[in-house]
């Protein structure tokens, strides 16, 4: 059974995912505590049962964090044996391609590090390092502000997310201006709304208001696709697709297009459709492409009349 560090962990999308060691548990608590008490929104493994069940668990976990906090110390470099500190983080990397920030609780030196340790030993090295780490040097680290020291927000969700709009559409009195809509997307995505965390999603995929960046945009489109966000399934569904902030996947892209497509988006059918149309992560399949583009044109959509036109049916 895993630790018990004395508060709830957060399971809301968007929180960080705290990695550690089990012995060190002790020593992981209480900065844990501290970053959940200055409002770091913060995941850990209260509660789960090592077991069959426990890789998919985390899995689930680190899919929809927003980065990975991994506590080390010198008895996780000493180990022998894969720890699970080790299988999160390759859960993290290989998988999700999440962030990783390295909190380091000890001064370790090469001799500290064990022979199977030392390729992951220097892999961590490169990442973002945090020495002789506390909670508040992670707080500057992950670039979040204590809410005790701020002003509570004075808007809602809905109405950061409505001023973005004003600015983005340049409407309701407000200029056309990319840069303070992002910024009122930004307010609303981290009170959790998945709208704004969707559409922060495609001013980064995109560059608008903010500098062009996929693996950010990759990061938002999940928050809001794990909250059910059929758009932010298409488009991270599109990233994966082309391979932009995250490994190329065409299987992971015929997922999520399937699940915006049943729920009835238009363009996740026409991308399924193609993925059937040219055998891209599905078997080929021109019935099932036929299928799904009448579906997206029975909606209006011009591209799926085009692709039925196109086949001839």
């Amino acid at each position: 059974m895993a630790a018990d560090f004395g508060f709830i962990p957060n399971e809301q999308p968007g929180s960080y995912f705290i990695s550690y060691n089990s012995e060190d548990a002790d020593r992981v608590a209480p900065i844990a505590r501290q970053l959940h008490e200055s409002g770091v929104p913060v995941w850990y493994d209260q509660g789960l049962v090592y077991g069959k069940s426990w890789k998919a668990q985390i899995a689930r976990h680190i899919e929809s964090c927003k980065a990975v906090i991994l506590f080390v110390t010198k008895s996780l470099l000493q180990r022998r044996e894969g720890s699970y500190a080790q299988i999160e983080y390759e859960l993290a990397t290989d998988d999700y391609d999440k962030t990783v920030y390295v909190a380091f609780l000890d001064e370790i030196k090469s001799r500290d590090v064990v022979t199977e340790n030392k390729v992951w030993w220097h892999e961590i090295n490169r990442l973002h390092c945090i020495a002789n780490a506390d909670a508040k040097k992670i707080m500057a680290a992950i670039g979040f502000t204590n809410r005790s020291s701020a002003a509570a927000p004075s808007n809602s969700a809905e109405e950061n997310f409505r001023i973005g709009d004003d600015y983005y559409y340049g409407q309701n009195g407000k200029p056309q201006d990319y840069a303070s809509a992002a910024k009122y997307y930004r307010l609303s995505a981290a009170q959790g709304d998945a709208p704004a965390q969707r559409v922060l999603g495609y001013c980064y995929y995109h560059g608008l208001g903010v500098a062009q960046d996929y693996k950010e945009a990759v990061q938002l489109y999940r928050l809001a696709a794990a909250q059910g966000d059929a758009q932010a399934q298409n488009n991270l569904g599109v990233c994966y697709k082309n391979g932009q902030g995250v490994k190329q996947d065409y299987k992971e892209a015929v997922r999520l297009y399937r699940l915006a497509a049943d729920q009835g988006r238009a363009a996740a059918q026409i991308n399924l459709g193609d993925c059937y149309e040219y055998g891209k992560g599905v078997a080929k399949d021109l019935d099932e492409a036929v299928r799904l583009y009448r579906l997206a044109a029975e909606q209006g959509n011009e591209n799926a009349k085009k692709a039925l036109q196109r086949l001839g049916r």
